[in-house]
């Protein structure tokens, strides 16, 4: 579904009850207070230059990262083990050009997939990216115990036909998301929705080309085509963003095609 028109997202608050997820964002606040946190280089290499990027790149900085094959830290990373986690953080302070995000898995792509899947690590993000939208394909995390509130209020909603995965992306007071985009094809995007409800908004953005121009959500809810680029700009306080995949039910499907999807 290609998004036309002068705003590229679809608001789907009207939609859905918006209040219920109101109701329950103190249970979502705790159930990241609760969880512990993984790190995700958002940006890095020459995408830094254009100031945007695409996650093929940024993924094969990440392979050169976790296989220990970037040229000046190839006897620091041997004479030091450490986790991808810990590289991550290592190389966030070490490279001006890398950025990181914090997020928390709370559904996620079945174990059995990724144990399947290449050595390479864009590779192998790639083909579990691809099963990220059912239900067959995906399963709780560790972290989904403290976010039942948020999983019985997507169930209730309406709005999946099945739940893929589902993740929260945290963004530090005066921190940004880089400009990015999700796949290099223009008409490839997935079935998901973006939920933005935290105490102090998110400064979140979908960029239209056409227009060369930063669009800000209105919506508490919103869908896009994430073929477009998309981030943050600084926020005030400390943030949250949620993205639920999934397969749409026919009831959003028909919403979505209504207004301009």
């Amino acid at each position: 579904m290609k998004i036309p028109g002068t705003k590229p997202y679809i608001n789907l608050d009207s939609a859905i009850d918006i209040n219920s997820l109101i109701e329950i964002r103190d249970e979502i606040i705790l159930g990241i207070a609760k969880s512990s946190k993984s790190r995700l280089l958002s940006r890095a290499g020459s995408s830094v230059a254009r100031n945007n990027s695409d996650l093929k790149e940024t993924h094969e900085f990440m392979d050169l990262i976790e296989n220990n094959q970037i040229p000046e830290l190839k006897d620091f990373f041997k004479n030091n083990p450490m986790s991808l986690q810990e590289k991550l953080q290592f190389v966030k302070y070490r490279f001006k050009t890398a950025h990181m995000n914090e997020f928390i898995s709370i559904r996620k792509v079945k174990e059995v997939h990724e144990k399947r899947t290449s050595q390479s690590l864009p590779e192998k993000l790639g083909q579990l990216y691809t099963l990220k939208s059912t239900a067959d394909n995906t399963e709780d995390s560790t972290s989904a115990v403290h976010f039942q509130a948020l999983l019985n209020w997507l169930k209730k909603s309406g709005i999946f036909a099945e739940i893929g995965t589902v993740i929260a992306f945290l963004t530090d007071r005066g921190e940004s998301s880089p400009l990015h985009r999700d796949y290099v094809t223009a008409n490839t995007n997935d079935e998901f929705i973006w939920i933005n409800c935290s105490i102090v908004r998110k400064n979140f953005f979908v960029y239209d080309d056409s227009f060369r121009e930063k669009f800000y959500p209105e919506g508490k809810v919103i869908y896009f085509n994430n073929s477009n680029y998309h981030g943050s700009d600084p926020s005030d306080g400390d943030s949250f963003s949620i993205r639920v995949n999934g397969l749409f039910s026919p009831r959003i499907k028909k919403y979505i095609s209504e207004h301009g999807g």
